[in-house]
């Protein structure tokens, strides 16, 4: 499974370096990030081609920073329609080692729904 974190400005490769540093590296663990000045259309052109790179089957989990925000509303659009891809907004470092650790366990939809049970209720799975 893919896990794709997905944030404004440096968040995202910060939390990905953190969590491996903890988990270890993996190569379908991803990190796209909208700095300011970039266009959204940047980042979800970035975000398909994790989608269509390797095993485009692959089913693909992102991890955004907040609600409502750019790299979600991205994330939200390129997931709509698509059955393998879920997108949970509320990002944090328990969440993303928590997804990490339990990736082979799990589909996209069940690890998704189990970190969002384990969070608090500010944090949510994004649109299906």
């Amino acid at each position: 499974m893919k896990i794709v974190l997905v944030s404004h400005e440096t968040l995202a490769t910060h939390m990905l370096a953190t969590a491996e540093a903890f988990l270890g590296a993996h190569d379908e663990n991803y990190a796209l990030e909208l700095r300011f000045g970039d266009s959204p259309d940047e980042l979800e052109d970035a975000l398909r081609a994790v989608a269509d790179e390797g095993d485009s089957s692959a089913q693909m989990l992102v991890l955004c920073d907040i609600m409502s925000g750019s790299p979600f509303n991205v994330a939200s659009k390129v997931s709509y329609g698509n059955d393998r891809m879920r997108v949970v907004y509320g990002m944090n470092l328990g969440m993303v080692m928590e997804v990490m650790s339990n990736r082979d366990d799990m589909d996209a939809e069940e690890l998704a729904r189990h970190v969002v049970d384990l969070m608090p209720t500010t944090y949510g799975v994004g649109p299906f």
